[in-house]
């Protein structure tokens, strides 16, 4: 007559599930554009950096990859991720303990002994999809932790990449400073020889100087830059020091990449998966929320054998099964107000989410359109040079033959000076703006995989390096 009790109570449990919520959710839609401004024809590789065809950087970014410490934390913060979904994860399951127990009593009619084994299980009912939920909750935070370790291989290779251009921007300045500081100071002796004889006045001489003085200036301030640069580079590749390194002139710039359509960006960039598995995640835990206003229910079993005598103690046993609910009758508003701000913080994670998607999309607009504004300042200051070139040959030409005095010949000079200058610069920021573009339209590096082995590129001769 038991057989009733127990379908009584399996019919209870199951309409009971039937009751559990499930939330959908759905990406938000995105307003954006069909389209980007410009787009380039080749697909954009994973591996970026490839494109500037660098060994030099590739080593670099590699090295970065493989032993910056502060991945290597956010890949620590990756396995914490995973082992809390896997608690998660166990929480679903039936527990089983195995229990010992011994006692020793001393009394005046003699001692007694006492001894209990047994196997204690406990399952609680998923009712309400609660102990579900927390473990797709767990799993999207993973698989966001996943996706934050990839945003930040992506930010770490750009900077890498960055500081590598700026370092070949500042060494190309050293060597132009001094190619100028070389043919400013053979005009000099020649100035200093037409004063001698008095050809020429001791302003132009004073000028000449100046101007050398502000090369020189220009040239230290340069190599301070580089240093500076030099140890940012070691620290972003995780070592105190760098070994010497080949500095090669600045690299021109490949063909645009392809950007692609901007509804790509959605499910290529990690930053912006992460965004969405954190709301996948913050909406799993509101159903866990509004499961903890519902009672839940608990089945305990035990098989247990107790014996005075250790020998025997497996001939004897007990079985107990149970089944208890505990249900909320007043919490004084607990519940209900973290239901209340689950719904607030599924309805922040949202938000957040929008506008990533839109600052994801104006990263792109605005790398291709600084990128074309530079190419453009680039080829006005090409015009300029050209033009400053003839100025100055004509200037000084006519103060040879004393047509003009020795300041017009200076003023055109240093325009000259100033322009081969600012033509190295904006190369530079050429590069930089690339990168940036790079950097807005990457996608998975497969970070995890590349912290743990290193880029094949990585020789052990760099490591030894490293190592002294």
């Amino acid at each position: 007559m038991k057989y009733p009790r127990y379908l009584a109570l399996g019919s209870l449990i199951f309409l009971m599930a039937g009751c559990a919520t499930h939330n959908s959710i759905s990406p938000p839609t995105a307003s954006l554009p069909e389209t980007f401004s410009q787009s380039g024809a080749e697909a954009q590789s994973n591996l970026w950096w490839q494109s500037f065809d660098d060994p030099q950087l590739n080593s670099l970014i590699d090295k970065a990859l493989t032993d910056n410490f502060s991945l290597k934390a956010a890949t620590d913060r990756l396995r914490q991720a995973e082992a809390v979904a896997k608690q998660s994860g166990a929480s679903t399951v039936p527990s089983l303990e195995a229990t010992f127990d011994g006692s020793h009593t001393h009394q005046s009619s003699g001692n007694v002994d006492q001894f209990q084994i047994g196997l204690m299980a406990s399952y609680e009912i998923d009712l309400w999809s609660r102990l579900a939920a927390s473990e797709v909750s767990a799993e999207f935070d993973f698989m966001a932790s996943r996706e934050e370790l990839e945003t930040a291989a992506i930010t770490l290779s750009s900077e890498v990449a960055s500081s590598w251009y700026e370092l070949v921007t500042q060494e190309s300045l050293i060597k132009l400073y001094d190619q100028q500081i070389e043919n400013l100071t053979n005009q000099l002796s020649v100035i200093e020889l037409r004063y001698r004889y008095g050809q020429t006045q001791a302003e132009d001489l004073l000028q000449q100087k100046q101007l050398l003085e502000n090369l020189n200036a220009k040239k230290l301030a340069a190599q301070s830059q580089k240093q500076l640069i030099t140890q940012q580079l070691a620290l972003l590749t995780g070592v105190t020091d760098l070994p010497a390194l080949y500095i090669p002139e600045a690299p021109e710039l490949s063909p645009l990449p392809s950007t692609g359509l901007p509804a790509e960006l959605l499910n290529r960039r990690p930053d912006l998966k992460q965004a969405w598995f954190n709301v996948q995640s913050q909406s799993q835990q509101l159903i866990v929320a509004e499961a903890d206003r519902l009672p839940q229910l608990s089945l305990t079993a035990s098989l247990l054998s107790s014996s005075a005598d250790f020998s025997s103690l497996m001939n004897d046993w007990a079985s107990n099964l149970a089944a208890g609910i505990v249900a909320p009758l007043f919490d004084g508003g607990m519940r209900k107000a973290e239901v209340e701000r689950q719904e607030a913080a599924l309805s922040e994670s949202l938000n957040t989410y929008s506008q990533t998607v839109l600052e994801a999309f104006s990263e792109v607009e605005s790398a291709l359109t600084q990128e074309q504004s530079e190419q453009q300042q680039l080829q006005s200051i090409n015009k300029q040079l050209s033009l400053a070139l003839k100025t100055e040959q004509i200037k000084l030409t006519r103060y040879q033959n004393g047509d003009s005095t020795f300041l017009e010949v200076l003023t055109a000079q240093n325009s000259r000076l100033d322009l081969e200058q600012q033509k190295l610069i904006s190369r530079g920021n050429l590069l930089a703006e690339r990168i940036q573009l790079h950097r807005s339209l990457a996608g998975d590096l497969n970070a995890e995989k590349l912290t743990r082995k290193g880029s094949t590129a990585s020789t052990e001769t760099d490591k030894a390096q490293v190592n002294n």
